[in-house]
């Protein structure tokens, strides 16, 4: 009994507890009994999984990849005793920068689905896109609880088999429904206002997509400080990013559908966005900058275009940085001890600090010139050594035009100095050669390191704020350079303002010759008018990188800025429903 209860409990809490009591050697003892943890939880669910479409043992594949803090603990929680561990893990100097027996985290290529309740409780079929880009209805069995999981066999990118893990308001016993009714019919607000936030929850519960942003921001206040958060647990955050998540989804399926790309190359990018959804590191960089230019270029409102953004930058510095590091330490020219200090100085440029080895930089900057990376790493790192560039300046006019000649020229010059290399073959990289120094090795909430992705918000880096903000507007610029014939080719007529294609060919795709020159949408504009309006849509991209906050709101749900400097709840819901109306 004692053994099985083991098995059960949730690998973070595990980890930690195991990782508290070792003050010594930590890093080496606390990734061995991560490990072993891991390898028994998933041969327990390999042991447990049934057919296609039916259910699995919640219970082992909870064990094995620790999917949910339910009820009593907040996103927060389950994401600072991530960073607890991993800092910890990381504090032992004496550990090797290559640690060959660090934990597989990637075992299982999980998904997390939010169920109607309906389905949940009847039973039914759901739609879900998988890595792969294929798309399966999956049949549902009736009384699925929260967490429980679905086997898709050989449905995985490897020919692997996927696991859905289920979410859902359903509660066989709590009326979660009735309680969120009633808070809002309590609230004081307008009886308007409490229609809409009605309807809001009514389309989370339902699954669909999200329309009425401002209501949405309210219900999420609403719920997230109330005391039906306790039963509610994280399913609430879950299903309010689900339906921000699935806006983001079907706007891209819309440009897919009337594209001029083939099948081969739709499928592609349906996939990468469910690496973008998992909060991890892309196979594909050129593809990302499609998906890009399709969702930027787009009449989403500009919160979702931000909550996007920040989703996207993290998945491609995620892949960089791999990649950046993976190449340092592969390059057979190097000794071991060049290897630690230009792995050292590029972290300390990637994270802002100081640099103190003059010798070591100017050895990394030649380096990284002739690396085989793509050429978009090889920009940003180029520009990241200019701190005091107008790129840094992001709301003055002049500045706009200098940051985006700057950012042309640099990628002009390293195409035509140097090789692209735009294969990233993360998938090949062995997971058995992680490096500690890693950004994905301090990612909190991506779903391959057991969390719950843009689910649970978007994903936390530790540092490198000066990387993301700076890919922020490297990936803008490169967006704002496709031509209208490339817009056309993605489809971006069917999910921009323009009604057909005859007048997206026409004088409203038109590059905009200055700044002010005219009141055009967003996705008419190219160049650097293109790049300067949608750092103005944006606010810019600095917060793209921001904290993790104390506060009780998760990153990412449109709240903070409200909620700094104003702790009467009162007058944070009047702003909020101020907003509704504006």
């Amino acid at each position: 009994m004692s053994d099985r209860k083991h098995k059960n409990k949730p690998l973070w809490s595990s980890i930690t507890q195991k990782a508290g009591g070792l003050k010594d050697s930590v890093s080496q003892k606390a990734t061995n009994a991560s490990k072993s943890l891991t390898e028994k939880a998933t041969e327990a669910a390999k042991h447990s999984v049934s057919n296609v479409g039916e259910a699995i043992s919640h219970k082992a594949t909870e064990a094995g990849k620790t999917i949910l803090d339910t009820a009593t603990h907040s996103v927060e929680s389950t994401w600072k005793k991530g960073q607890d561990w991993m800092d910890y893990l990381g504090a032992d100097a004496e550990e090797p920068l290559s640690n060959h027996n660090a934990p597989d985290w990637s075992l299982d290529e999980l998904y997390h689905i939010f169920v109607a309740y309906q389905t949940a409780y009847q039973g039914g079929s759901q739609t879900v896109t998988l890595k792969s880009g294929k798309t399966y209805t999956v049949r549902i069995p009736p009384n699925r609880t929260e967490g429980e999981n679905l086997r898709l066999k050989g449905a995985g990118v490897q020919g692997n088999d996927a696991f859905l893990v289920l979410h859902s308001f359903y509660n066989s016993e709590v009326n979660l429904d009735r309680q969120v009714n009633r808070l809002i019919n309590q609230t004081p607000v307008y009886e308007q206002t409490k229609i809409r936030c009605l309807e809001a929850y009514n389309r989370l519960n339902n699954v669909q997509p999200t329309q009425d942003f401002m209501a949405l921001d309210l219900l999420d206040y609403l719920v997230l400080t109330s005391k039906l958060y306790s039963d509610m647990g994280q399913r609430y955050i879950i299903a309010s990013h689900h339906s921000r998540s699935l806006t983001l989804e079907q706007c891209l399926g819309k440009a897919l559908e009337t594209s001029d790309l083939d099948l081969d190359e739709k499928m592609r990018l349906k996939g990468i966005y469910q690496y973008v959804r998992s909060g991890e590191a892309v196979p594909d960089l050129e593809a990302l900058t499609k998906i890009d230019a399709i969702i930027l270029n787009s009449s989403l409102k500009a919160d979702l275009k931000k909550y996007y953004l920040r989703a996207s930058i993290t998945s491609r510095v995620l892949t960089l940085d791999i990649l950046i590091i993976n190449t340092i330490y592969n390059q057979s020219q190097l000794s071991e001890a060049d290897k630690k200090r230009y792995a050292k100085t590029y972290i300390q440029l990637r994270e802002g600090q100081t640099v103190v080895d003059a010798l070591t930089l100017v050895a990394l900057d030649e380096w990284m010139i002739k690396a085989e990376i793509p050429a978009i790493g090889k920009v940003i790192y180029q520009l990241i050594r200019k701190p005091d560039s107008p790129l840094n300046n992001e709301f003055d006019s002049d500045d706009y035009l200098e940051a985006f000649k700057i950012i042309q020229e640099t990628l002009q010059s390293i195409l035509n100095n140097t090789q692209d290399y735009p294969a990233t073959g993360i998938q090949t990289i062995d997971i058995a050669e992680v490096k500690i120094e890693r950004l994905a090795e301090k990612c909190y909430n991506s779903v391959a390191r057991g969390g719950l992705g843009l689910l649970s918000g978007n994903v936390i880096i530790k540092g490198a704020v000066p990387f993301m903000e700076m890919t922020a507007r490297v990936a803008i610029a490169q967006v704002a350079q496709g031509s209208i014939q490339d817009k056309i080719n993605l489809g971006i007529p069917a999910v921009s303002e323009t009604v057909n294609q005859s007048t997206a060919i026409g004088n409203n795709w038109m590059a905009v010759g200055s700044f002010g020159e005219g009141e055009k949408p967003i996705h008419h504009l190219l160049g650097a008018s293109f790049y300067r309006t949608i750092m103005d849509n944006i606010d810019g991209v600095s917060g793209l990188a921001e904290p993790a906050t104390n506060k009780s709101i998760p990153q990412g749900l449109g709240l903070l800025k409200l909620l700094k400097g104003q702790p009467d709840k009162q007058r944070v819901i009047k702003d909020l429903e101020t907003r509704m109306y504006r």
